[in-house]
């Protein structure tokens, strides 16, 4: 408990450290909790190297959630540190061993679409996107999901399949982010009366022209994703 409220202090951090590895090297303590401590002191200092050292450490576990959390600490890890193709394969480990009740099972559906899909893999991105409308559908992201499927297949060239994933967003009953940015509407225009099939075909060809994201700062970053522990 000590050596985890100084890691929670910048100025005790270092102690945090000395206490972490002495745990370690005397069998005091879990050792696979005491790789996810570490990786977490590193992690905050922005010393992804070492962080991501410990998180693979507790690749290790044999216990479940232990492992999956490891993954979990991966994938956020290398999303920060811009390392996409780690992320992505990181994200996607994490959906295996989930299960749809797990809180954070859509969480790593959608991430793992989106790293796939930053790493210029719009065919793997598409499945991950596509568990998050089979499994959650009552539940978040759905408007994102539908987002960036229809981005996947615009890269794709699939002309047909692009269009019937903006029609699903365009139907959606709970308008967001995503929504408007596909089907923007003039704060002029009446919306309850605007016929939304005209102003879905108008949109066609400007969605068409959108710039398929390849800077993936849509994607990096520590911003977005949950990183709590499940241990």
């Amino acid at each position: 408990a000590k050596a985890t409220l100084y890691a929670t202090l910048d100025e005790k951090g270092d102690e945090a450290e000395k206490i972490f590895k002495r745990l370690l090297k005397e069998g005091l303590y879990d050792s696979v909790q005491c790789y996810h401590l570490l990786g977490d002191l590193y992690r905050n200092w922005d010393d992804y190297e070492k962080a991501e050292e410990y998180y693979q450490k507790m690749l290790v576990a044999d216990n479940e959630k232990q492992l999956m959390n490891a993954y979990w600490k991966l994938a956020n890890l290398y999303r920060e540190w811009e390392k996409i193709d780690k992320a992505a394969e990181s994200y996607a480990k994490y959906w295996e061993l989930t299960s749809t009740r797990n809180p954070l099972a859509d969480n790593s559906a959608l991430w793992s679409g989106l790293a796939f899909y930053a790493e210029g893999r719009p065919d793997t991105a598409v499945y991950y996107f596509n568990q998050i409308l089979e499994y959650f559908i009552d539940k978040n992201f759905l408007e994102t999901a539908l987002y960036w499927k229809a981005k996947s297949f615009q890269e794709l060239g699939q002309q047909d399949s692009f269009e019937n994933a903006l029609d699903s967003l365009r139907k959606l009953d709970n308008q967001g982010y995503y929504w408007y940015k596909v089907f923007p509407v003039d704060s002029t225009v009446n919306t309850e009366t605007v016929n939304l099939n005209t102003l879905y075909e108008k949109q066609i060809s400007r969605i068409e022209q959108l710039p398929i994201e390849k800077d993936s700062s849509f994607f990096t970053g520590r911003g977005g994703s949950s990183d709590k522990n499940l241990i």
